[in-house]
């Protein structure tokens, strides 16, 4: 599994930069598309989002398609990763796995902040047709600070409605500071089930979108173990409402694994036998609100970033 790590200076060398990871790593580079060859096909834009001076590239916009030249079955919306232009140059940390492919970004500024950008395929059972998969850590938020996620569900914090930080992390298309559609979303999965959309929640308000916490919050939420502050690496499965208050397990982002980092650091190496996994916070590690969320109305829906809940991707770099 190909790591690599460095700085950049703007969006428009990292875009450069994980194309051309990319492009070593399973995919092929054409007319600015990446594509595996099958139906993970992915275009990164960058540009200048923040009015800064001097102006630099500050944002890169993630689209995907099921067709390598984007003439069909294109995803009707996209995510981004962005950094304030104060905030740049940043380090950024390059992931590449195979069966199946899957490429990661993750990139780490103003010391503690971090985001990622994410593009391949998902493991599906069943015989579930689709598997294609992007997503990145923002949609409609208009700064850095307005990332962030709760474990527990409420209208200021919830894990389902809410702006977060990690993919799949709601169930709905209510994705911005005062809910509704916007066409940023997080995350994006081909999956063709009771006749959804073959990128289901995408382009609609409310969707048959797959979910991970709705699986994943009581394990969560026992955690660290309060004897040891040990915590489990808990494989991110992911699940669909099929309606009547029944849910389907319908794959998994096999390369990643979800856990509390209340004893970690951004960069800590996990090693479970043969296996090493690097250790990030989804975007802003915050040990007083370990659940994540934000502040009231009264107190001015202040973000608590995304508390201790982070993720740890497979890992055998130096």
């Amino acid at each position: 599994m190909p790591f690599q790590t460095g700085t950049v200076p703007d969006a428009a060398v990292l875009k450069t930069t994980i194309e051309n990871f990319a492009a070593a790593n399973g995919y092929t580079l054409t007319g600015g598309i990446l594509s595996d060859g099958s139906t993970s096909n992915v275009r990164l834009t960058s540009y200048e989002g923040d009015a800064g001076t001097p102006a630099i590239h500050d944002t890169i916009k993630i689209e995907g398609s099921l067709t390598a030249d984007f003439s069909l079955d294109n995803c009707p919306q996209w995510a981004r990763l962005y950094a304030p232009q104060a905030h740049w140059p940043v380090t950024y940390f390059l992931f590449a796995h195979a069966n199946p492919l899957l490429i990661t970004c993750v990139i780490q500024y103003n010391v503690n902040v971090h985001q990622w950008l994410q593009f391949g395929q998902i493991t599906l059972v069943g015989g579930l047709v689709g598997g294609a998969y992007f997503g990145a850590s923002l949609n409609a938020a208009r700064s850095d600070d307005e990332v962030y996620m709760a474990l527990t569900a409420g209208s200021d914090s919830g894990y389902r409605n809410d702006p977060n930080g990690a993919p799949f992390w709601n169930a709905t298309n209510h994705d911005h500071y005062f809910g509704g559609y916007d066409p940023k979303r997080h995350t994006f999965l081909h999956l063709e089930i009771d006749g959804s959309p073959k990128w289901p929640g995408a382009g609609q308000e409310y969707g048959k979108y797959p979910s991970f916490p709705n699986y994943a919050h009581p394990l969560l939420d026992r955690q660290p173990q309060a004897l040891t502050g040990e915590a489990v690496l808990i494989p991110y499965w992911l699940w669909v409402d099929r309606g009547g208050g029944f849910q389907s397990y319908i794959g998994e982002i096999v390369h990643i694994r979800a856990m509390r980092i209340t004893h970690f650091e951004p960069g800590d190496i996990v090693s479970l036998g043969p296996d090493r996994w690097m250790v990030f916070p989804w975007h802003k590690k915050d040990t007083t609100h370990p659940n994540g969320g934000r502040a009231g109305y009264s107190q001015g829906y202040v973000p608590y970033g995304t508390g201790t809940l982070g993720w740890a991707i497979a890992y055998d770099g130096p």
